[in-house]
């Protein structure tokens, strides 16, 4: 089951790092279109009638998916978050692969827990602002910061617990390795 998880995690690692490099090279083919007017393939500008106003439209023909954004700055927000849940899944095989190694009370074990703790823990804090930004613009309301805020939490809750367990049984080891 670890190695399953470890594997698992890997994977999905992979694929956020695919997603936000088709994202990025797709926005940056829609802009060029949008600003330079370049005839660009796989693009198409139409013009939805939105508040936003006209959005770029990317075209993938050999599954024929079209997929919308906004030619502003919202498109950066996609791609913060597909490059930063790349590193988080990336960071969480690391977390399952302290698991499957031969020793769990090791300093690297020990500092591969530390840096997904404080991965975690920024997830929470961003996710936090973002919630309170939302609560001082439209009042309560169940929101995907909210579910993310409440996940990623309890996720640092459990980490913070496997990391305090592998540094008591790191220094316990330590100790042991001292008296022999």
């Amino acid at each position: 089951m670890k190695q399953l998880l470890y594997h698992l995690s890997k994977a999905f690692s992979w694929i956020f790092l695919v997603l936000f490099a088709f994202l990025f090279v797709f926005s940056t083919l829609g802009f060029a279109e949008y600003y330079f007017g370049w005839d660009v393939p796989f693009v198409a500008l139409r013009d939805e009638g939105s508040a936003i106003g006209s959005f770029l439209f990317v075209t993938i023909p050999i599954i024929n998916i079209s997929l919308g954004f906004p030619p502003n700055w919202f498109v950066i927000i996609p791609l913060i978050i597909f490059s930063f849940y790349s590193l988080y899944f990336f960071k969480l095989s690391r977390f399952f692969k302290v698991f499957i190694t031969k020793t769990l009370f090791s300093a690297e074990s020990i500092l591969s827990l530390k840096k997904f703790l404080w991965l975690n823990l920024i997830i929470v804090g961003v996710a936090t602002i973002a919630y309170a930004v939302l609560l001082l613009r439209e009042g309560f309301r169940m929101d995907e910061s909210a579910l993310i805020m409440v996940i990623h939490t309890i996720a640092s809750l459990l980490v913070y617990l496997y990391l305090d367990m592998a540094q008591k049984g790191y220094s316990l080891k330590q100790e042991n390795d001292l008296t022999i």
